[in-house]
């Protein structure tokens, strides 16, 4: 893909780093690249690729979104973001990051806020959970072992892959629902849960869905 002059991609990198008091040369070399390069990411005569996006993104300390021109947020705003990790699963043996240079970023409403959730990006995968959660949104996950019944989960039920169920608590036992009617409900004793195992890692707090175009 190429980029016109005139982009908005474009002009941003190249504010980015004048605001920030960097000469092209220097900022090339904290990319691993040549000045020539920088020049022509800022003219719109390349795509940077996205391994480089990651590595802009961490020097500037903003979004991808914002970067790429798909967030209207005020530099100010970025004091807000924090980054977290993004997962594309999370088996049994533990998650599984996504590309190495992918990054996401959260906002948060304050730095308490920050200080008190542990929070991690992940990919939603399947149809059990639609039409609410669709295949390859993105599920801003806070980690913890219990939730409240009613809440979405990211659950482990013994070597599987973990999956996202809305949780409701029985006096006997734990029932994993699935929103999407064409699959199965599925309940598990407490007994069950112990021996299988069933563990909780975490509850959805906020989805992020790209709109088609």
């Amino acid at each position: 893909m190429r980029y016109k002059e005139d982009d908005l991609y474009s002009q941003r990198l190249y504010k980015l780093r004048r605001d920030k008091g960097m000469s092209q040369e220097e900022l090339g070399k904290l990319l691993g690249i040549q000045k020539t390069a920088v020049y022509k990411y800022e003219k719109g005569l390349t795509s940077i690729p996205q391994n480089k996006i990651s590595k802009l993104c961490d020097i500037f300390k903003v979004p991808a979104d914002y970067l790429l021109g798909r967030s209207n947020d005020s530099p100010e705003d970025f004091k807000k973001y924090i980054k977290i990790k993004f997962y594309d699963k999370w088996t049994a043996q533990g998650p599984i990051q996504a590309d190495e240079h992918e990054l996401y970023y959260e906002a948060l409403s304050s730095d308490a806020d920050k200080n008190e959730k542990e929070l991690f990006a992940i990919k939603a995968i399947g149809e059990s959970m639609a039409p609410m959660y669709q295949d390859n949104d993105i599920l801003i996950i806070e980690k913890k072992s219990q939730c409240q019944s009613g809440e979405d989960a990211l659950v482990i039920i013994g070597n599987s892959d973990a999956i996202l169920r809305r949780i409701s608590l029985e006096p006997d036992g734990m029932l994993l629902k699935c929103l999407n009617p064409d699959f199965q409900n599925k309940f598990y004793t407490y007994d069950d849960i112990n021996k299988i195992p069933v563990s909780i890692i975490g509850v959805a707090k906020e989805l992020r869905r790209k709109i088609n175009v």
